[in-house]
């Protein structure tokens, strides 16, 4: 048990409870900038450690929980930063973790939110009627387009990406940085329109691959399903609804790279609603199924299934829709292909200037992958042996 946990553990003072909705509870950290969704029963269980009580009398006290998930809940909350730690000085981590953390760092560029408290009666505007009504003609233009002028394809949709030249590929790649600053900035959006706070844009690694990211947590607070379902949606409709502009640019003037950019940018925006990989999908998913944690519940569900294949009473079935072990399942085989996408880009990017280089960071990479896959195998083991992995 960890250190604030196996004492008396008292909840952190830095924490903000909201109101429980549909038997959920948004937690706040503010010094860390953190939400966390708990349901009413852990949530309560948090709010009611004192420091009264030590972790084994609250193990042994009759309540809601068994000790066994008293001893995981205590846990997870010390883990999470939600106890109070007289010690606030964190132990070091060891280095291969400390190396490990660097495949998903996260570099923040620009806090957002002052500029769009500025501009919140123009953003109001772009939820408009007339708004509305703009969107519906830009996605409608295309066929009405096509109608009055058709004009088809004069080669095949493969060979608008390969046949570019170096100044074509330049400027493909400069328009779609924009294209994803946009994407971004749709979530910031539509997230402050909603109430939220947007205080990160930046960019961080994703399967040894830089990406844009906008921190849009604060969606956690907001009580409308079809709200946290917007924030998600945003960039990808902001995406579709540029790509039916220039597709209707290409039917007007028939100028190639036009359509090469609807083709990248169509791709990219439809990549991001995959679900088994933290996207835009799977955000979507995560607030439309009411499972903050849809993920690691996803694939704790494909341990414990295979747990009772292989007679581990003690990993009792749980409570779980049935779609969640398939949903465990997809993540389970996505996650490690894209990991293996992003060493083969690696080593594809740099064999060109060193094969040694190239091949020397893949394999360092590829162990630092294997500790974090053997870490995570070992804490799920760990759960399923002392019967502490519940629905």
């Amino acid at each position: 048990m960890n250190a604030p946990a196996a004492g008396a553990p008292r909840v952190n003072a830095e924490l903000e409870f909201e109101a429980v909705v549909d038997g959920k509870c948004v937690v706040f950290d503010r010094r860390h900038k953190k939400y966390f969704r708990l349901g009413e029963r852990e949530a309560g269980f948090l709010r009611s450690l004192d420091g009264e009580r030590s972790a084994e009398q609250l193990c042994l006290a009759a309540g809601d929980f068994t000790g066994a998930q008293v001893r995981t809940l205590l846990d997870w909350f010390s883990s999470n930063g939600m106890l109070h730690d007289p010690d606030q000085a964190a132990p070091p981590r060891p280095l291969l973790e400390r190396l490990a953390a660097l495949t998903s760092a996260k570099l923040v560029l620009w806090n957002p939110d002052a500029f769009l408290d500025r501009h919140r009666q123009r953003i109001a505007h772009l939820f408009g009627l007339p708004a509305r009504a703009a969107c519906l003609v830009v996605c409608l233009l295309p066929m009405l387009l096509f109608v009055l002028a058709p004009r088809a394809l004069d080669q095949p949709l493969p060979a608008y990406l390969y046949q570019l030249d170096v100044t074509q590929a330049a400027l493909v790649v400069a328009i779609m940085l924009l294209v994803v600053a946009g994407h971004e900035m749709s979530h910031a959006v539509v997230c402050k329109y909603f109430g939220g706070a947007v205080e990160a844009v930046g960019v961080s690694f994703m399967y040894l691959a830089p990406i844009a990211y906008c921190d849009v947590s604060a969606t956690w607070r907001l009580t409308s399903t079809g709200a946290k379902v917007a924030v998600a949606l945003a960039g990808v409709v902001f995406q579709l609804l540029l790509s039916c502009l220039l597709l209707s640019a290409w039917i007007v003037c028939g100028i190639d790279l036009l359509m090469t950019l609807v083709i990248v940018n169509s791709v990219i925006a439809l990549l991001n609603l995959f679900p088994f990989v933290k996207l835009d999908g799977y955000w979507i998913a995560v607030h439309l199924s009411g499972l903050p944690n849809l993920h690691e519940r996803a694939v704790t569900a494909v341990w414990r299934r295979a747990a009772r294949l292989a007679g581990q009473a003690s990993a009792a079935p749980a409570r779980d829709p049935a779609w969640l072990l398939w949903f465990g399942l997809g993540a389970t085989l996505a996650i490690p292909a894209f990991w293996i996408m992003g060493l083969l880009n690696i080593y594809r990017w740099l064999a060109p200037f060193s094969p040694a280089g190239a091949a020397a960071l893949a394999a360092a990479a590829v162990a630092l992958l294997l500790y974090r896959g053997v870490r995570h195998a070992a804490v799920h083991v760990h759960q399923l042996r002392k019967g502490a992995v519940h629905g």
